[in-house]
Order: C-alpha cells, then sequence, then structure tokens
C-alpha cells in the first residue's frame, strides 16, 4: 500500500511553485547547474542599477508575489518568468529558490532544475526547513537516493523539532527502510506536532495494519474524519479494501459529532511493544529449541 508524502512551498493552503528555466537563452547549460557557488548565479541587471538594496529586495518580492498567483492560476511559464525577474534581482532569495525548484519538480517535471534550486535555497538559508524537506521529498521519489532523502528529512526536523510533514514523511522513508519502530516514532511526533494532519494518521494506521488491526483501524477513522477527501486517496483505498469495511466507515463518517463516541487514540507507541514481545519470544523459543553442551559436543 502506498504511503501519504508531501512536498510544499512557503504557501500553506496551495502546493506551488514556478519553473520553465531560470537561464538565459545565452548562456549555457553548465554555466548554471552542477554548480553550488553562488558566485555563479546571475548579477541584478541595469534594470535595478542605482536602486537601493531595500528597492532591489522589494522588487524581488514583488515578482515573487506575482509568480505565485500566477501558479495558482496554473499559468507556469508566466510565473517563471516572474521567478526570474525575482532571482535575477535578488540572487539569494531562498524562497524563490525553493519554490521554483518545486514547479521544476511538480509541474514541468525538469529534474535537473529542480534539484539544483533546491540546494541553493538551502546553500542561501542553511536552516531552512521547507527546503530541506522538498529537496529529501525530491531525493527519493525521483533519484531513489534514500539516504540523501533520510539527511535532509532529518535536517528540516532539526530546523524545525515541530514541523509535521517532514516528521509523516521522513515515517515513510524509515518503513521502506525496515525501520518500524523509528517510522512509528515520527508518525506519532508527527501527530504531535499537528493534531489536524490527516496523512500522518493515515500512514500510521498502515503501519500498524498487519499488527494490531483495531488501533490501525481507529487512526484509518480518525484520518477520514480529520480530512475527507483522503478518502479518495490510493493509499486509503488500499487500507478500506484490507479491512473490508466500507460500509462501516461511510456509517462512521456519517454519523454527526454528537453520535461518535470519544477517540480512544492515545498516541502511544504500540508497534515498539508489539515487536519486542515478539522478538522476546523468539529468542525464548530459540533457547529452548539449542541443545545442551552433550548434545552438541563432538570427538575430534
Amino acid at each position: 500500500m502506498m504511503d501519504a508524502e508531501s512536498s510544499t512551498t512557503t504557501s500553506s493552503a496551495v502546493e506551488s511553485s514556478g519553473c520553465i528555466s531560470l537561464m538565459d537563452p545565452s548562456q549555457s547549460i553548465g554555466s548554471w547547474y552542477r554548480c553550488l557557488d553562488l558566485t555563479c548565479m546571475e548579477q541584478p541587471t541595469g534594470e535595478s542599477e542605482g536602486s537601493s538594496q531595500a528597492n532591489v529586495s522589494n522588487k524581488a518580492e514583488a515578482y515573487l508575489g506575482v509568480a505565485e498567483e500566477e501558479e495558482r492560476k496554473g499559468n507556469y511559464r508566466a510565473a517563471s518568468e516572474c521567478y526570474r525577474k525575482a532571482l535575477r534581482l535578488d540572487p539569494y532569495n531562498a524562497t524563490a529558490h525553493n519554490n521554483f525548484g518545486y514547479l521544476c519538480s511538480t509541474h514541468t517535471h525538469d529534474y535537473a532544475t529542480a534539484e539544483y534550486h533546491y540546494r541553493i535555497a538551502i546553500r542561501c538559508s542553511p536552516d531552512y526547513a521547507l527546503a530541506h524537506n522538498n529537496l529529501a521529498f525530491f531525493l527519493k521519489k525521483n533519484k531513489r537516493d534514500y539516504d540523501g532523502a533520510e539527511q535532509h528529512y532529518r535536517e528540516a526536523i532539526r530546523c524545525d523539532p515541530k514541523y509535521a510533514f517532514a516528521h509523516s514523511n521522513l515515517g515513510v522513508l524509515l518503513k521502506s527502510k525496515k525501520d518500524l519502530e523509528g517510522a512509528e516514532r515520527h508518525y506519532l511526533a508527527a501527530i504531535e506536532s499537528n493534531p489536524r494532519y490527516a496523512p500522518a494518521y493515515l500512514n500510521y494506521s498502515l503501519l500498524l495494519k498487519n499488527h494490531d488491526e483495531a488501533t490501525s483501524w481507529e487512526y484509518l477513522k480518525q484520518a477520514m474524519a480529520i480530512d475527507p477527501s483522503l478518502r479518495d486517496s490510493q493509499a486509503a483505498q488500499n487500507l478500506v479494501k484490507a479491512f473490508g469495511r466500507n460500509a462501516v466507515l461511510d456509517a462512521d463518517l456519517a454519523a454527526g459529532p454528537d453520535d461518535k463516541p470519544a477517540s480512544p487514540l492515545d498516541h502511544q507507541p504500540r508497534l515498539a511493544r508489539i515487536l519486542a514481545a515478539k522478538r522476546s519470544l523468539n529468542d525464548t523459543a530459540s533457547v529452548r529449541q539449542a541443545p545442551s553442551p552433550k548434545q552438541s559436543s563432538r570427538r575430534h
């Protein structure tokens, strides 16, 4: 079953960013990517010469705002031009680099440029949690670089310990690496950081399905109650089908708030205890099956 992962821009309501190309047609591609030295960035043109640094920064922010608006409308080429102008004025604008990389990755599928701008965003602002999260998501999804992705998810959490997106995404990654207890820790950290972040409930439900079905079902219901649109996700559909309780879930979600019992979820780690108990049983069984010294001794 697929887990739910997220990459985001600075906008909390709309996942957006913009990119066609930041490069002037007269410049070679090599002068832009494969180079993390900020001295390779375009310098402000005559358009901003004679302006104060504050005016230049204000103009760059204005272009950035227009770019985000054009993205929301789906006008990616127009948004790209505005990002390009913003970064020409302010090459060190980490937000513009991050958002630009997001659209390159998500909408125009220009993956080399996307990675480049995510990395430049981090170079401009090393504690930029959002850029670390987005680069991690990119590395896992597009390059299958799980170690690099884990490094940047952990950096995002270092920068912002309450970053629910990064905790949940790291949980998905750790689950794929068979670190189930690590995945549980980060799903629960995501829920603690943002009790309304439905994908974390769904991901934790998926993790628990084969170990604690009753609790898994409760987390699935909670995810659907917080965000009913998650019901349309492939992960949720697969999980509901595995439970075979479509009608039950529909009835629970259709019930009014007064008809619903208080949630039994206490968000305590369950899987860690279950796995520890299984390991203990396996160790006990191994000891019982081990041959005695007499049985195992041999003459040479």
